[in-house]
């Protein structure tokens, strides 16, 4: 798994390339989504159009990362969606819970608006 990160304002967009899994890395998901927070930045973007596959333990790391922000009073996205992914935020009712975007434009613009 490899993650790039670039900024929009004071909102971090980490782009996920690769599977999220319990053999891939998943902690090192974690591990990049908390050294933006520490930075200081607490506002999340995760593009996941390059991730193939999710397990049930890469989807646990996410909703780790996701409790880790909001206990800080941060927020996270997820963009670019799989019909894989989507299925599996659905049996498991966390697509109610997380955010969900076509781009990552439109993660950004929400994510904008909810700090006015």
């Amino acid at each position: 798994m490899e993650i790039r990160e670039r900024a929009d304002g004071r909102i971090r967009i980490l782009h996920v390339t690769g599977k999220v899994t319990r053999a891939d890395g998943e902690r090192g998901l974690r591990a990049r989504i908390e050294d933006p927070r520490d930075r200081g930045y607490n506002r999340i973007v995760l593009n996941l159009a390059e991730v193939p596959y999710m397990d049930s333990s890469g989807l646990g790391e996410l909703v780790r990362c996701y409790s880790s922000l909001r206990r800080e009073s941060g927020t996270m996205a997820l963009t670019h969606l799989s019909p894989r992914i989507v299925d599996m935020l659905r049996i498991t009712k966390l697509g109610e819970v997380f955010d969900t975007f076509d781009t990552d434009a439109d993660a950004v613009l929400a994510l904008n608006s909810k700090e006015s």
